[in-house]
């Protein structure tokens, strides 16, 4: 599914993110008028140690991880897809 930034509601996201049968979403236009660039360098420089799960839609299985060590793995080759979904904590 490939979905506008400007189509991306809040509401969509609750609907797509509590799924039982979750599957990929593009979402596209969303680096047009950004002051920074949201890319993994970005994310392990700025968060680097904050914790953050990961959990395996398929499995359900949840992994404590940290930003930089889940955003070490992009660009990796790999022979599978694997369908996450990624929780950062708020700092306080």
């Amino acid at each position: 599914m490939t979905i506008p930034c400007n189509d991306f509601t809040d509401s969509l996201l609750d609907t797509l993110w509590s799924a039982e049968d979750p599957f990929p979403v593009l979402i596209t236009g969303v680096t047009t008028g950004l002051q920074l660039d949201w890319d993994p360098p970005f994310f392990i420089k700025t968060f680097h140690n904050f914790p953050c799960e990961v959990q395996n839609c398929a499995t359900g299985e949840v992994i404590e991880t940290t930003v930089d060590a889940f955003f070490s793995h992009y660009g990796q080759d790999s022979d599978y897809v694997l369908r996450i979904k990624v929780r950062f904590f708020a700092r306080c």
